[in-house]
């Protein structure tokens, strides 16, 4: 399943959670969409890279609102880009968890 923003909205979160910063967010269940919600600020409009985003199972990302990245299975190693604009940028990462592993982590 391709976690989105339509699958979740209106509805109220049995679990919320705080986390310190982390590339890799876990909830270490089954059966639920996760989301992390950030927010970068940039002194220029900027692409940043991230060569090695992974997830399990199914992940997206938005920026500024706008779906830049989605795969609806386990996924290792992709490359993507995030276009990311002057001043405040909103991050927003979705996975949607079935059974087993569950993470979203991006590294570069």
């Amino acid at each position: 399943m391709i976690p989105t923003f339509a699958l979740i909205n209106n509805l109220i979160p049995d679990f919320t959670e705080e986390k310190d910063d982390a590339l890799t967010f876990s909830a270490s269940s089954d059966n639920y969409i996760g989301i992390v919600t950030t927010y970068l600020y940039c002194n220029s409009d900027y692409t940043y890279t991230a060569s090695n985003v992974s997830h399990d199972d199914g992940g997206s990302i938005y920026v500024n609102g706008s779906l830049v990245y989605s795969n609806s299975s386990c996924s290792e190693n992709n490359s993507i880009s995030l276009p990311l604009k002057k001043g405040w940028n909103r991050i927003d990462l979705l996975w949607a968890e079935e059974v087993g592993d569950d993470y979203f982590a991006i590294n570069h």
